[in-house]
């Protein structure tokens, strides 16, 4: 068995390695890595994981935990963007991060950068994390066209997950609760794509015109 020094040299080699290469292929190298570890080393490489990332927030420590699941990373991201008052790289890196996780917790973080030029990462984040929650918010961005795309692709991206009845009813729970004007907000993302474009069917579309009225 590797000890701590050793994985993180090995890391460091494999990383310095891939300088060069995209951040997609690089998660996967480290995944690869993290799979081929016997089960006292995997433990090790999240701890080591959840350090780096304690100590140097960087976009490479962040990459670490978006590569290897490391669950006690999620209220360390959290607290990243609490402390961080604008956004950049770094910023966009942990809301796709959170997004994967999807822990319920990191939403008032998330929340904040919602009134941000990474909306549409927040936005996308936030459905993630808790998309009931985040229904008023995708509503509320459906107002202005150049949200309305990104607005599709969350419940489109819903409906892949969950199917499209429970997804109707989870916008009929909104409504009912809500005093935003649902279906003409619904209309407007729906719309806001045609044909091949638009990822959902005419049936759907339809069905959802039906479902939410």
């Amino acid at each position: 068995m590797r000890t701590a020094e050793e994985l993180e040299s090995e890391l460091d080699t494999l990383v310095a390695g891939n300088y060069y290469t995209e951040d997609y292929e690089l998660r996967w190298t480290i995944r690869r890595f993290e799979e081929g570890l016997e089960p006292a080393e995997k433990r090790l490489f999240r701890e080591i994981a959840l350090r780096r990332l304690t100590d140097d927030p960087s976009i490479l420590s962040v990459m670490l935990v978006s590569a290897v699941p490391v669950p006690d990373a999620v209220p360390v991201l959290a607290a990243l963007l609490d402390r961080t008052s604008g956004t950049d790289m770094l910023t966009r890196a942990v809301l796709s991060t959170l997004a994967a996780y999807g822990e319920s917790s990191a939403v008032p973080s998330v929340t904040r950068f919602l009134d941000s030029d990474q909306e549409i990462e927040a936005l996308t984040c936030l459905a993630r994390l808790h998309f009931g929650g985040s229904l008023f918010y995708v509503f509320r961005s459906a107002r202005r066209d150049h949200l309305r795309g990104a607005c599709l692709q969350i419940l489109h991206a819903r409906k892949k997950e969950v199917g499209l009845e429970r997804l109707i009813g989870e916008l009929g729970a909104h409504q009912a609760s809500s005093r935003q004007n649902v279906p003409k907000r619904l209309g407007q993302i729906l719309g806001s794509k045609e044909g091949p474009y638009n990822p959902f069917t005419a049936e759907e579309i339809a069905a959802l015109g039906d479902g939410v009225k």
